[in-house]
């Protein structure tokens, strides 16, 4: 059981449940990164990236170049889901802050 679930969680489930590689980039993309963004925020070398994306580095792809695009796609959706949340929270876009108090003048 234990080689079985290792290689389950290595490379089958990778196939399985989680999305490929080129597939991942493609949804950063359409969420508006930049390769040279996903490269800053995920480690993973923008020329890596672009051989991803356009077919040239193949469907081999290593588990940890893989989970860091998932890691990635998983953060941004989060940050796009709290920006959705934020701004549906507030509508206009103004920020909640508290209306400064006036100030009393003594006229004398």
């Amino acid at each position: 059981m234990g080689l079985l679930w290792y290689l389950c969680d290595k490379y089958i489930c990778n196939m399985m449940y989680f999305m490929n590689a080129q597939t991942i980039i493609s949804e950063l993309v359409a969420r508006g990164l930049t390769q040279k963004e996903i490269e800053r925020r995920s480690g993973v070398h923008q020329s890596t990236v672009s051989a991803i994306l356009t077919g040239r580095r193949g469907k081999r792809v290593s588990y940890e170049i893989v989970m860091k695009l998932q890691k990635l796609l998983e953060d941004v959706i989060a940050e796009q889901i709290k920006a959705t949340d934020d701004a549906q929270n507030n509508p206009g876009g103004r920020s909640e802050r508290k209306p400064k108090q006036q100030r009393l003048h003594n006229s004398q």
